[in-house]
């Protein structure tokens, strides 16, 4: 290969990035970043998310990171049905915070899959509920208290499922706000293990946004080759660097010859 011209500083080919695609580059990893309250409309999004997911490959995994105060317990609902409903292997992790619905949904992860940060906090605790409830009018309904119950019972014994404890322990344990350190979660059964590398985040050898930035790399590096190859340049075209960029000829005959291209 020939050298840059004598006073040009090398610069290898980088990969542009910016923070606009940042939720893309997330979500050809399978990734869902839950970090706001749990409503309706974020329910569904999340809904509609995972079952695109299930959809292109029903047996990749798909990972839910965490930082929630939680919510609408009704949009729980909805999200924890739809992860059993699509069977896809679900791995959830606590990112600093993952309270009431939120902490419900940490602990709806496929077991020995649900992790935390060292340093994150995670509450359990019964239905909270202000008056009136999900659209209903407790004025005009017998069976208000009767509902409020079966959601109470619902999620208890949802918590139940994921931690292995007994259903009336976890009532009176969530009769509070109970608070609990990643240690003190693994104990109780919500999360499975404390994170300790990024790899357990995303793995990085199979990581689908890497692959593409090397596949776009070695696809540029091939351009510049066959260019010195063909134009039988002086230099070897690394010319974002260079101080005779302008009026260099070689780069003349570059973008003349990628303009005959298009």
């Amino acid at each position: 290969m020939k050298n840059n011209c004598e006073q040009c500083e090398s610069q290898d080919l980088q990969p542009e990035t910016s923070d606009s695609n940042s939720t893309l580059s997330l979500s050809k990893e399978r990734v869902i970043f839950v970090s706001e309250d749990f409503t309706d409309e974020m329910a569904n999004n999340f809904a509609a998310i995972l079952i695109a997911y299930a959809n292109i490959d029903p047996d990749k995994e798909v990972t839910i990171l965490i930082d929630s105060n939680g919510g609408s317990i009704t949009s729980f609902v909805l999200m924890h049905d739809i992860i059993e409903l699509v069977g896809v292997p679900i791995k959830t992790i606590c990112l600093s915070n993952a309270s009431s619905a939120a902490a419900m949904l940490l602990s709806s992860g496929d077991k020995g899959k649900r992790f935390a940060l060292p340093n994150s906090l995670i509450m359990i605790h019964g239905l909270q509920c202000l008056f009136p409830f999900g659209g209903y009018d407790v004025k005009s309904s017998d069976q208000y208290l009767d509902v409020l119950d079966y959601y109470n019972d619902l999620i208890m014994q949802i918590l139940s499922d994921n931690t292995g404890k007994d259903f009336e322990q976890v009532k009176e344990d969530c009769k509070k706000d109970f608070f609990l350190t990643p240690e003190e979660a693994i104990k109780y059964g919500i999360i499975d293990g404390i994170v300790t590398s990024f790899d357990e985040i995303i793995n990085i050898k199979e990581s689908v946004t890497l692959r593409e930035i090397e596949e776009d790399l070695a696809m540029q590096e091939s351009v510049r080759e066959e260019l010195v190859k063909e134009l039988d340049l002086k230099c070897d075209a690394k010319c974002q660097t260079c101080p005779k960029v302008d009026g260099c000829q070689d780069l003349i005959r570059i973008n003349t010859y990628l303009a005959s291209k298009v």
